[in-house]
């Protein structure tokens, strides 16, 4: 019986990857030809890094995390800053936020994931005729951010030519 304690250890390891991964996919389905139209970009990004969580949960004060991307495709919209960072809402309860400590959901915000982000962008005038993009999530910050797939990236897509 040595041997059952390992393998009942990683089977509930599996389950609760899997439920984290059903929860993230499936909270927002539905969603995306919404998103679609209330986005000003929507894009394929690859987690680079995730800054440092805030601590405390948005409440009277806003909590955000960063989270920068790597650009791997624009399915709306014109953008071409190869890499950007987008701050979002630490919020209990929401899906983008890990439920046991107020930082975000590391499963979904992780290293090397490809996410679908649905994002408005506004351009910053800088000195000497620069510009800026500043990029937030989209007006439903809790679906703007989804696991990419072939059937989520297909979803823009009909959203669009509709």
């Amino acid at each position: 019986m040595p041997c059952m304690k390992p393998l009942l250890l990683f089977l509930s390891s599996c389950l609760i990857a899997t439920s984290l991964y059903a929860e993230a996919v499936t909270n927002c389905k539905g969603s995306i030809p919404k998103q679609t139209r209330q986005a000003d970009i929507v894009v394929v990004g690859e987690v680079l890094n995730v800054g440092d969580a805030p601590g405390f949960w948005s409440g009277q004060s806003a909590a955000l995390q960063k989270v920068s991307f790597r650009l791997k495709s624009v399915l709306k919209g014109t953008f071409t800053e190869p890499e950007f960072s987008v701050e979002y809402y630490v919020l209990h309860g929401s899906r983008l936020s890990a439920k046991e400590a107020p930082r975000l959901n590391g499963f979904l915000f992780k290293s090397g994931n490809a996410l679908l982000l649905f994002l408005s962008v506004r351009n910053v005038g800088l000195p000497n005729d620069r510009e800026r993009a500043i990029v937030k999530p989209a007006q439903d910050e809790e679906c703007s951010v989804q696991i990419a797939s072939a059937a989520t990236v297909e979803a823009v897509k009909r959203a669009q030519s509709r």
